[in-house]
């Protein structure tokens, strides 16, 4: 029998695994040293009906002409509103993940409207209806201003309670933006809780099965139908993964702000259902 052949797979892919492992470790020690936060403030004018209808009924989207300053073009980002069905007892707004869109997020949204909770969603870029160049343009702190700044023109009322919730690379933005001081001062409300879900503050550089986000592993059974993830592989984004891995190193060891409440919802192989094994 032959096996010289099929013996060399796991050996190829384990030498691409290792060489994939030395490139993110390199890049994301890179960013965490040349980390410097943006003094740039962002800007968003000009609204308008978005480009890309929402996802369900019930949440209106805008397109907001984006200046991010620093010689970056300018671009659209695309922000969405779940009004509540029940008396307003707060603003919630809510980010969601990498490969991910916030009309993916139709049940939370939705429940959290019957309680009173009025949603702001925004696509991040690259993502969804939102044209602000390459993820990997943006540094963390500048993503978490855009949080900041959509905050500003969706609010209505500056004393009512603000939450922050977010999803995967979404819960890692939301603790960025609370743990690092200078971050939170710029929002105008200090948010009163955190609602995470399985945050990114703690990913290991490779995941599980085939690592390829796919649409049915994002949208709630009977919610609405997004478009096919993009990009749908980290690595297409190797800033990001850099970062990524760099920021959660810096804030899991930075001080959360011990008068913000924080809720964590994360699951398992025993807890998730729906899946087949390659989700």
């Amino acid at each position: 029998m032959n096996a010289g052949p099929l013996s060399a797979y796991p050996v190829i892919s384990r030498a691409v695994s290792v060489i994939a492992a030395v490139v993110m470790v390199v890049t994301a020690m890179t960013a965490l040293i040349r980390h410097v936060p943006t003094a740039d403030r962002l800007e968003l004018s000009d609204p308008r009906p978005s480009a890309t209808p929402a996802g369900w009924d019930g949440m209106t989207v805008t397109d907001w002409t984006l200046r991010r300053g620093s010689g970056q073009a300018d671009g659209v980002v695309r922000v969405g509103v779940v009004e509540p069905l029940a008396p307003v007892r707060a603003d919630m707004l809510f980010i969601h993940g990498h490969s991910d869109r916030s009309d993916n997020h139709q049940a939370l949204a939705t429940a959290w409207s019957e309680l009173g909770l009025r949603v702001i969603l925004f696509d991040l870029p690259q993502h969804g209806g939102t044209n602000a160049g390459s993820l990997d343009s943006w540094e963390f702190d500048e993503i978490a201003r855009l949080g900041v700044a959509i905050e500003q023109i969706t609010r209505q009322d500056r004393g009512r309670p603000f939450l922050l919730g977010g999803f995967s690379f979404g819960g890692a933005i939301a603790v960025h933006s609370v743990v690092r001081p200078a971050l939170l001062a710029e929002y105008g409300r200090r948010p009163a809780a955190l609602t995470l879900f399985s945050p990114a503050v703690a990913v290991k550089p490779f995941s599980g099965g085939d690592g390829i986000s796919r649409n049915r592993a994002l949208v709630h059974p009977g919610g609405a139908v997004g478009a096919e993830p993009s990009p749908a592989v980290p690595a297409a984004n190797p800033l990001f993964s850099g970062r990524l891995l760099a920021e959660g190193f810096a804030d899991r060891r930075a001080a959360f702000p011990a008068d913000i409440p924080l809720f964590v919802a994360t699951g398992g192989e025993d807890e998730d259902t729906g899946g087949n094994g390659d989700e």
